[in-house]
Formats: C-alpha cells, structure tokens, sequence
C-alpha cells in the first residue's frame, strides 16, 4: 500500500516542491495541472505528470513547451484554422520521459521521470526533481529561469 501517495497528492506535492524555484509570475493552474508562465511573444508550460498503473506505483515526468504566438498564429492561418490561441496549443514540446543520460532523443544529466510507492521517496527524491527541472528552467532562452537556483 502506497502511504498516503495518490496522484492528487503527488501533483500537489510536486507543485510545491517546484513554486518556490520559479519566476514569481509563474503561476500553477490547477485546472491544467501545470505551471505557466508568459513571456513577450508566447507562454512557458511546465505539466505535472503524476500517474498510477494501478499496481501502487505512482509515476512523476513533466510536460515542458513553450508556445510562440506569431508562429502559431502563421501555422493556424496557413492551415485555415481558427486563429485563436489556447493553453494545449505548444510550439515546441518534451515529455520528460524521453530525458536522460542515455537518452537517444535529449541527452540530460537526470533522468526526467521518477517512480514512487510511497511519499516518502517523493520526499527523498526532491532535491534531484528540483535540480532536474532548474536545468532546463534556467537556460537563457526559458522564461522560467528568473529564480532557478544554479546547480
């Protein structure tokens, strides 16, 4: 049995484990499970992933994107689409799950998916979440790196 571990608790506690190492405009939708963030020209998306497969172990990844409204806005025209813009539109996009150091696809120092049965390994896991998500946060062109700490 999971200690008091669910996927709404798991969400919960990743997204206070992270608040604190974003920009202070960074705000979490509760609705979309993840954090966003604007920018001039286009949103940052940081998704929490918190999932079961039923058997009591609960899995953490993230969702990363960044949407660049000009480039949408060009890519709806072109196709004929409605020209309005939304929070499940992304220009660029990465499922954690496909970061790691012996990744094919993004070659990244920390694994970016981490599995749990109880909360005591999120709790013991924390430290390297956070470092994982201050990586990519704090690169120049992010606009969520105003407050990641350098690791």
């Amino acid at each position: 049995m999971s200690a008091g571990l669910t996927t709404k608790s798991l969400t919960e506690s990743t997204r206070d484990i992270l608040q604190p190492v974003l920009s202070p405009d960074a705000h979490f939708f509760k609705s979309f499970g993840h954090f966003r963030k604007p920018f001039q020209g286009g949103v940052s998306y940081i998704g929490i992933d918190a999932v079961t497969h039923g058997r009591g172990v609960y899995h953490l990844a993230f969702y990363l994107g960044v949407r660049h409204d000009a480039l949408e806005e060009q890519i709806r025209m072109l196709l004929g689409l409605d020209p309005r813009l939304d929070h499940y539109d992304r220009s660029i996009r990465c499922y954690s799950v496909n970061i790691g150091p012996d990744s094919p696809h993004w070659r990244y120092p920390i694994r970016g998916s981490w599995a749990f049965v109880d909360a005591r390994e999120l709790t013991e896991a924390r430290d390297e979440i956070v470092r994982a998500v201050s990586i990519v946060v704090r690169q120049p062109s992010s606009a969520f790196s105003e407050r990641a700490p350098r690791c």
